[in-house]
């Protein structure tokens, strides 16, 4: 089947075309001839017909989408379609994304005639180019052991180069093009669950990449949770031609997608009054999956691990408070030291958050407590007690406990008592199923680190060796 009855079989009314979000263009500079211009041309009467509508688009968008404010020096470098870097290199050829530091950009490899993602790094951020940097981390996961299965499943690292703009010099990290992460794909499913064997290949492949960071690479993720994993590029086996080769069946099958989905651009007014060019940000809708009639081929998913931008080496630490906060291993809510075993945690509440359709943990602060003695308060009454060993090392350890080394008491919606009785209620596994789960679980979410089992040992547990092919044409 050619790849572009994919389109047609796969993506009927092309529902779910991407994040929904928004990106924003420089406010005060345009684009001419490849030329950065500072130079006021708009008129009055454009000015006026684009301002009201702008401005309430422009208000929307500080939450929706990365701040037009952070366009000045030390911030954002601008970008708009059809811009080159590299002497020519790289063409833009549309938004994907944004971070706190970055903008993410779909482009062509003008040398290699292959797709790539070019982060753009804030030109705040360029001077820590050190061995703390994202790009330091990327160079040794692209590099440590490439023959390791592990390394297929972290973001690889093609190119990087600096270039100089009008808010200061940035650095571009060169990568393979990805899909959308695990939060937009688990919103497709009833009730935000996905099927507990499509859990099982992403569990394990997480596993896989967690290992070679760890072991391999000595590097530590320190923020694992479904944003940071995204779905590699793979049509399904049974639309491509079997004589291509993965790089050729990636490449057509963006080209095909950017010929369906064409690059959204709207107009915005700067904080100054100017009108100025906005890009949409549009995730390659790869996970846009109807039932095909033809439903004898499982797809195989493949995820990478991404965004090395707060990672940490295994022996030198830049950070003592890591993680998102509902995904925060008890030993870093105390600041008793954290390794290796912070990410298993947080991988283990990402794991569960696929299966079951929330979050593990939701931790609230009031005037009586604090943020981190429910977060705490939670966990305690999920998986036990505490360890004293543990409340002992923490730093922080007297601002979360009394005297008597107990938590404020906090009364919670209606809980179960236990993780056993937490999953049972949800309802999402069969009966075959959940004891093994459940064993998987608890074996992530030691509160001990220490009794915390490795990636490694993981990989081994019966649960997850389990696994088996699934068929994926619920998705939608």
């Amino acid at each position: 089947m050619a790849v572009r009855r994919f389109w047609a079989t796969y993506l009927p009314g092309l529902p779910h075309l991407g994040v929904g979000t928004r990106s924003v263009s420089y406010p005060r500079f345009r684009r001419y001839g490849g030329v950065w211009n500072n130079q006021r041309t708009w008129s009055s009467a454009a000015r006026t017909a684009v301002q009201s509508e702008s401005q309430q688009k422009r208000e929307s968008w500080h939450t929706a989408e990365e701040s037009i404010e952070r366009y000045v020096e030390g911030g954002y470098h601008p970008v708009s379609i059809g811009d080159t870097f590299k002497d020519g290199r790289y063409t833009v050829v549309r938004k994907l994304g944004w971070g706190r530091y970055s903008t993410i950009w779909l482009a062509k490899d003008n040398k290699k005639d292959i797709y790539v993602s070019l982060k753009l790094l804030t030109s705040e951020w360029t001077p820590r180019e050190d061995l703390l940097s994202e790009a330091a981390f990327l160079r040794k996961a692209s590099t440590a052991n490439p023959s390791h299965p592990g390394s297929q499943h972290v973001l690889t690292l093609l190119d990087e180069f600096r270039f100089k703009g009008p808010n200061g010099t940035h650095i571009v990290l060169v990568t393979d093009v990805l899909g959308e992460d695990l939060v937009t794909v688990r919103g497709r499913y009833d009730g935000g669950r996905l099927p507990v064997g499509v859990v099982k290949q992403v569990s394990k492949q997480v596993l896989l990449g967690l290992q070679y960071l760890h072991k391999e690479c000595g590097i530590t993720h320190t923020d694992m949770k479904p944003d940071n994993i995204l779905i590699a590029l793979s049509p399904p086996p049974a639309i491509c031609d079997p004589s291509l080769s993965p790089s050729v069946v990636s490449n057509n099958f963006i080209s095909e997608c950017l010929s369906v989905l064409k690059p959204q651009a709207e107009m915005i007014t700067s904080p100054s009054g100017d009108p100025v060019p906005i890009s949409v940000s549009q995730a390659l809708p790869i996970f846009a999956m109807r039932k095909a009639t033809n439903g004898n081929h499982p797809l195989e998913i493949r995820v990478k691990i991404v965004d090395l931008g707060v990672a940490n080496w295994n022996d030198r630490h830049w950070a003592d408070m890591i993680e998102s906060p509902a995904m925060r291993a008890p030993e870093v809510i105390l600041r008793a030291g954290w390794d290796t075993k912070a990410d298993i945690w947080s991988a283990g509440c990402m794991i569960y958050e696929l299966i079951m359709g929330e979050w593990l943990f939701t931790p609230r602060g009031s005037q009586l407590y604090t943020q981190e003695q429910d977060h705490l308060s939670q966990i305690s009454a999920l998986l036990g007690p505490i360890p004293s060993s543990l409340v002992d090392q923490g730093k922080y350890s007297h601002k979360q406990f009394d005297a008597h080394g107990s938590l404020p008491i906090i009364s919670h919606p209606p809980r179960t008592p236990s993780l056993e009785k937490r999953v049972e209620r949800q309802d999402a596994l069969s009966a075959d199923q959940f004891a093994g789960f459940v064993s998987f679980l608890r074996a992530m979410l030691q509160i001990d680190p220490g009794r915390r089992a490795s990636a490694t040992e993981l990989l081994e547990h019966d649960w997850i060796r389990e696994g088996k092919e699934v068929h994926w044409w619920s998705a939608v």
